[in-house]
């Protein structure tokens, strides 16, 4: 499956890359997965957010698919 990264994310991993996972799986397992992959980029962390389609999906959104999955880094800004 394709993963695509934005963001910080983007620039300290990649900005697509090809991530082998067992479908069914949910965004959580694949968030958990990412993180163990690429340690100390903060994929686990609950401001990171995944979207597939063009729809924001939360953790437990499950997919059996090989559509791909957007990545999008926290935002800050004032």
């Amino acid at each position: 499956m394709k993963v695509i990264f934005f963001g910080k994310l983007a620039d300290s991993i990649s900005r697509q890359i090809d991530f082998d996972l067992a479908v069914p799986f949910t965004i959580g397992e694949l968030r958990a997965q990412l993180d163990r992959a690429f340690p100390g980029r903060g994929l686990a962390d609950g401001r990171v957010r995944a979207c597939v389609d063009g729809v924001i999906v939360s953790d437990d959104a499950t997919l059996a698919g090989e559509q791909p999955v957007e990545i999008l880094a926290p935002v800050s800004g004032g």
